[in-house]
């Protein structure tokens, strides 16, 4: 492997395979997206430019610093979105976060209904639009959106509180 010194001069040129991904160089990861690519090089360059003002760690991307900032320093940073639900103390730092929380904890019955888990990949399949989830929480975030609560059930209510809180 290169030293970093290197790294950080030179201009990394990274190949396609011969399926059309991007190949990195340098550790053989391999990329869909070029612009994921142009990225994951800059890992490898050292290129971070947004510093946490509280632990010094470096983000390539200011968004990845402000979650950084709000789940590790919590109580340096005030949360934004306390959950919709009296009774419930979770407080969420971002709009993504509270409707994962929202589905994972008080919709949990609805998300089932609509989740279909591979035990051998680990993966979730969402029964409604057939997409395919590589994670618990991205299937939450799907969920959301892919099938709201009933009209009629208070689980509704929550929600529809939930989206207006969202709006101010």
């Amino acid at each position: 492997m290169q030293s970093m010194e290197i790294i950080k001069k030179e201009r990394i040129q990274y190949k396609k395979n011969e399926h059309g991904q991007f190949v990195c160089p340098i550790c053989n990861l391999v990329k869909t997206n070029q612009s994921t690519m142009h990225y994951h090089i800059k890992t490898h360059k050292n290129e971070s430019q947004h510093i946490c003002k509280y632990c010094n760690k470096a983000f390539l991307h200011k968004n990845m610093l402000d979650v950084h900032t709000k789940s590790r320093h919590q109580q340096m940073e005030e949360k934004c979105f306390p959950c919709v639900y009296e009774t419930c103390k979770s407080q969420c730092n971002t709009k993504a976060q509270s409707m994962v929380h929202f589905m994972r904890i008080h919709a949990k019955e609805l998300s089932r209904q609509y989740q279909e888990k591979n035990p051998v990949s680990k993966t979730s399949l969402c029964t409604e639009c057939d997409r395919i989830f590589e994670s618990d929480t991205a299937f939450y975030y799907h969920s959301f959106t892919c099938f709201p609560p009933n009209e009629s059930t208070s689980l509704y209510q929550k929600y529809q509180e939930l989206l207006s809180r969202w709006k101010n």
